[in-house]
């Protein structure tokens, strides 16, 4: 117990100024003090704390693409990870950490993007890759390697086709995970 709080009890509980005017003047200038502090300063603090957190973010955030949404949230709730397993007092912060890095590692698959690339290598193996240096036209105007008829050509297109479709899914299934995981769990993650 400091000074102040010290002289503060002395003062307070004084049989002279206990229930009269000086005791509820002290407690209106404490009322004051805590709004001031709970409304112009704590949210500055928070405010100034959170630009510097999130810096890199607000300079790289665009609003044509859900990649940057998926960073966002990734990045928050790694930090939250780490914060509840460090410092959580409940005693399930262990387990709303291990959530949240299970949200994590869905982010990190989503936001590297490459479900194409892995679907794809199969098809590149078989058919071929296609050289992309050079001009736009011309690009899209070369064939596969392996490609020598028509028919392959059609049978190319179509596994093509397939192979995206099933990317896409696979794509699309990790943001179901990863939204339904958290409606299950985020509700929960107080500290």
């Amino acid at each position: 117990m400091g000074i102040l709080d010290k002289m503060e009890d002395k003062f307070l509980y004084n049989k002279f100024v206990e229930d009269k005017w000086p005791e509820n003047v002290y407690y209106s200038v404490y009322r004051l003090y805590n709004r001031i502090d709970d409304n112009l300063y704590k949210p500055f603090k928070n405010f100034f704390y959170n630009l510097v957190k999130y810096r890199r973010f607000l300079a790289k955030d665009y609003w044509w693409d859900s990649y940057f949404v998926f960073k966002i949230l990734r990045d928050k709730l790694k930090k939250d990870a780490f914060n509840y397993r460090r410092w959580g007092i409940t005693t399930k912060s262990d387990e709303y950490a291990d959530q949240m890095e299970h949200c994590v590692e869905i982010l990190d698959r989503i936001t590297k993007d490459e479900y194409e690339k892995i679907e794809m290598k199969p098809h590149d193996e078989k058919w071929g890759e296609i050289n992309f240096d050079g001009d736009i036209k011309e690009i899209f105007s070369r064939e596969r390697p392996n490609v020598k008829t028509e028919e392959d050509k059609k049978i190319e297109r179509a596994e093509f086709g397939n192979h995206m479709e099933v990317a896409w899914e696979k794509k699309v299934k990790d943001v179901d995970d990863l939204f339904d995981h958290m409606k299950k769990h985020i509700l929960r993650w107080w500290d």
